[in-house]
């Protein structure tokens, strides 16, 4: 039997979530069955699920459940219920903000009354797309679409619509202010939620580098000696950003306007922008990310009437981390504009 579930979850908040071992998830919604299930086929029912999620890891376990009850088989007073258990595993490809997710694994479906109307019990296999959505404190809305194939037990399929809530719980650390860096050797122990820190838990600011004047040459023109003006190359780096985004967070915006004052001030200076990302993903997913995250700097400093012609945009992928991407703090530090 095939079984598509459509889901919609209300969760805990995605960037809150992630920062507990576990989120749990009660909903409740309604099945609805092909016309094939049952010889006569099984009315539409009301449906349960609750689930518990690991979240300490890159692929997330999740052990779920979900039931139906009261459902009548069309054409019978035979009545039915049905029971499924899932150990999935989710994989979400962002830590903040909106998180879209997959999710891939096996359950087992047992069926009550189901053997007097060809309605067996089985094994499936479970694959399934959704997305996080935060809303506020520790919630957030969860949408979720899955598709189940039965391996025996009959034909048919399957679509359920769910809605619910899920709480994580037990912290993982004792970062209170979430910046990556234990209260016990944080010296600003209440930073803003997002803010940039260095190893000290204190507001990093992003930098200006200018690469040293090439020499300058001479020339004859005319038996009129001119001296060409150098142009010099500025880097801009300590730019950071949340995971899978491109979008300038507003903390950097100042440094930004210092910039274009900067360049304003030295109209021969021209600017190098290069894109990075940490490693989740695909490393072609990362080289466009890191474009776009570069030329999304470029469009603010023409949209603040630098001219573009001075400004050299580049993506570098995941192809030169400056930290380790096997934490967050350090994920966080390779999603940046800097030098290679």
């Amino acid at each position: 039997m095939k079984k598509v579930i459509l889901s919609l979850v209300v969760a805990s908040a995605i960037a809150v979530a992630n920062d507990y071992n576990f989120e749990a998830t009660v909903a409740g919604g309604k099945t609805y069955y092909s016309s094939d299930i049952g010889g006569s086929g099984v009315e539409n029912v009301a449906t349960g699920h609750v689930s518990l999620q690991y979240n300490d890891m890159i692929i997330k376990p999740q052990f779920a459940f979900e039931g139906t009850i009261d459902t009548n088989y069309k054409g019978s007073d035979v009545e039915t219920g049905t029971y499924s258990i899932f150990l999935n595993g989710v994989y979400e490809f962002t830590e903040d903000g909106i998180v879209p997710y997959v999710l891939a694994g096996v359950g087992r479906e047992d069926v009550r009354n189901g053997k007097r109307v060809n309605f067996n019990d089985t094994i499936l296999g479970n694959v399934g797309v959704g997305v996080k959505i935060p809303l506020f404190s520790a919630l957030a809305l969860k949408l979720e679409a899955r598709y189940m194939k039965r391996f025996d037990g009959g034909e048919g399929s399957e679509k359920v619509i769910l809605a619910g809530l899920t709480m994580g719980f037990w912290k993982k650390s004792t970062d209170d202010d979430n910046d990556g860096v234990l209260n016990t050797v944080d010296k600003c122990p209440n930073t803003p939620a997002g803010t940039i820190v260095d190893s000290t838990g204190c507001k990093k600011k992003a930098k200006i580098i200018v690469a040293p004047k090439p020499k300058v040459e001479k020339k004859v023109v005319a038996e009129v000696q001119k001296k060409e003006v150098a142009a010099e190359i500025v880097y801009i780096k300590g730019i950071n950003f949340n995971t899978g985004s491109a979008r300038i967070r507003n903390q950097h915006k100042n440094d930004l306007n210092k910039m274009v004052t900067y360049l304003n001030d030295n109209p021969t200076a021209n600017v190098e922008i290069g894109g990075h990302t940490d490693s989740r993903g695909s490393a072609r997913y990362n080289q466009r990310l890191s474009e776009r995250r570069a030329i999304a700097v470029k469009a603010y400093l023409t949209g603040n009437g630098i001219d573009g012609s001075r400004i050299n945009a580049t993506g570098y992928g995941e192809a030169h981390p400056i930290s380790t991407n096997d934490t967050r703090k350090g994920r966080l530090e390779n999603r940046r504009i800097g030098q290679p």
